[in-house]
């Protein structure tokens, strides 16, 4: 149901290297002309790019997976799970899957499991397999320890 399970962006060569200038990533300043074309690098166990390698007329350069997806827009290039990437006619062209960052839960995908009927817990259980659930103390507990009002016990 989620409209990020696929996606594909086209990137222009000129706003990208401007963005690369702009927050320094590269040692020196690249031209548009000078990238020749944009590749993907090494992969993570879940399927993100840690890296992209850039090949300029002056040789080819690494930045960071996260750093290319900030530098092409986060809006754009909707995460680092980048099945396909190149550079075509000026455009950076990338296609991947999902939205975001790859550690937390999908809430499109936790509401059409909500609709379907599965409960919290279910739901819990699925995205953070392993985890325990826990009650913490009681807000008024903890404000009552706050203010004074509640004396905790001495350490022997």
């Amino acid at each position: 149901m989620s409209p990020y399970m696929q996606w594909t962006a086209a990137v222009p060569v000129s706003a990208f290297v401007v963005g690369l200038d702009e927050r320094g990533i590269l040692s020196q300043s690249l031209a548009a002309s000078d990238l020749k074309d944009v590749r993907p690098g090494s992969v993570d166990s879940s399927g993100r790019l840690t890296t992209v390698v850039l090949v300029t007329s002056h040789g080819s350069v690494t930045i960071a997976g996260t750093s290319f997806r900030v530098v092409a827009g986060n809006r754009l290039v909707k995460s680092t799970r980048i099945s396909s990437l190149s550079l075509q006619a000026g455009v950076i062209r990338a296609s991947g899957s999902g939205f975001g960052h790859g550690v937390g839960m999908c809430q499109l995908g936790a509401r059409g499991m909500a609709e379907s009927g599965l409960g919290v817990y279910a739901i819990l259980d699925f995205y953070y397999p392993g985890a325990i659930l826990t009650q913490l103390a009681s807000y008024e507990r903890y404000r009552l320890a706050r203010a004074g009002a509640l004396r905790l016990a001495a350490r022997r």
